[in-house]
């Protein structure tokens, strides 16, 4: 809005040369642009800021019912959060918590066992939203008993027709303490939710795999937006810098509306689009010239 008005002086001067009106001094347009320049500086700062910082990653525990997703889950959040039974199906709804893995924070969710419903039901519903819930997550831990080791095969094959990519997935082995000396187990990691070593080492694991992610996030479509924002408020700021420089120019008048409106096409890009009535606005609603 001050830059619109700041233009509307510098055009309405242009426009109007004839006119018995003092429009705004030379001293006075460059303090207002000095002002305008170090209030877009201040923004490409705080963009930067928030630049650095991706959203938080999304960590999800999946797999078939009753496959120790739910306790794993409480030993990581460090507390109960979800309920926990011997019978298949106890969680229904999907739980989450903040943690704090390694000092770095991100979102740890418990899900509903995933399973296959031909049918048109509430649970093939809920199914349906799970999977859309798995499909965004970052990383996916995929669990499974360790006394059954063929249902981690059973479940990336679940977890593969709803688009989660090998690379994002992480075969966890639950309830080693129930596991027979004689069975042989391939998972990137084997735990027990009462074995607090084994818990850490997951934790470890996990923060390797959040690391990666993070620098993966920078390339999101809201990273990808302050990147625009960002090269749109710098653009503005070389425009108005560059009008700053003209205004020594006895010639420069055109060419320092000619920055200013080009500051204003790339903020408003950012913020909404400004057309040239209002810039006429301001001319006619600050000065006694006739339309």
């Amino acid at each position: 809005e001050g830059l619109v008005e700041v233009a509307a002086h510098v055009e309405a001067a242009l426009d109007f040369v004839d006119e018995d009106i003092q429009f705004i001094e030379p001293q006075e347009l460059r303090i207002r642009l000095n002002d305008t320049v170090q209030q877009l500086r201040a923004i490409l700062d705080r963009l930067s800021a928030r630049g650095t910082r991706s959203r938080l990653p999304q960590v999800m525990l999946v797999g078939l019912p009753n496959a120790g997703k739910s306790s794993l889950f409480n030993a990581l959040v460090g507390r109960s959060r979800a309920i926990v039974s011997e019978q298949a199906g106890t969680t229904r709804d999907l739980v989450s918590a903040h943690v704090q893995l390694g000092g770095i924070e991100c979102v740890l969710a418990d899900t509903a066992g995933i399973e296959e419903w031909e049918e048109l039901s509430p649970r093939k519903l809920a199914q349906d939203q799970l999977n859309r819930s798995v499909a965004s997550a970052d990383l996916v831990l995929v669990c499974f008993d360790c006394r059954y080791p063929n249902d981690h095969a059973h479940a990336q094959q679940l977890l593969s027709k709803v688009g989660v990519q090998p690379q994002r997935q992480l075969a966890v082995a639950t309830k080693s303490d129930l596991m027979p000396q004689r069975v042989s187990v391939v998972a990137d990691a084997l735990t027990c939710h009462v074995d607090q070593q084994l818990v850490e080492e997951l934790r470890n694991l996990l923060v390797q795999q959040i690391e990666r992610i993070q620098g993966e996030l920078q390339s999101d479509s809201l990273h990808r937006t302050m990147v625009r924002c960002s090269t749109l408020v710098s653009s503005a700021l070389a425009a108005i810098e560059r009008a700053l420089e003209l205004l020594g120019d006895p010639f420069g008048d055109e060419l320092v509306a000619s920055e200013l409106r080009h500051a204003i096409d790339e903020l408003s890009a950012v913020i909404g689009e400004v057309h040239s009535d209002d810039i006429l606005g301001e001319i006619f609603s600050r000065f006694c010239i006739g339309k």
